[in-house]
């Protein structure tokens, strides 16, 4: 569907940030971050943010993923 919308420039600036970092038009971006907004984001997606400029995934709590750490990656590496 077709529509106008009128953003804050921070809001647009971050669903465009978002497209590009996903290779998506701006009005599946802006529809995806509604979706998640609302809650009813894709069961099994996978979510990211920008933590200092970087797109980061995110994990949720109890899912039994491992932070990765300096330490981990040490720990890793030297197996």
């Amino acid at each position: 569907m077709r529509t106008t919308l009128n953003l804050h420039d921070d809001a647009f600036q971050a669903a465009s940030d978002y497209a590009a970092a996903r290779a998506i038009k701006l009005g599946d971006a802006v529809s995806e971050l509604v979706k998640r907004g609302l809650g009813q984001a894709k069961e099994g997606q996978v979510t990211m943010k920008k933590k200092h400029g970087i797109w980061v995934f995110e994990t949720l709590a109890g899912s039994g993923h491992l932070a990765v750490t300096d330490a981990l990656v040490k720990e890793l590496m030297e197996e």
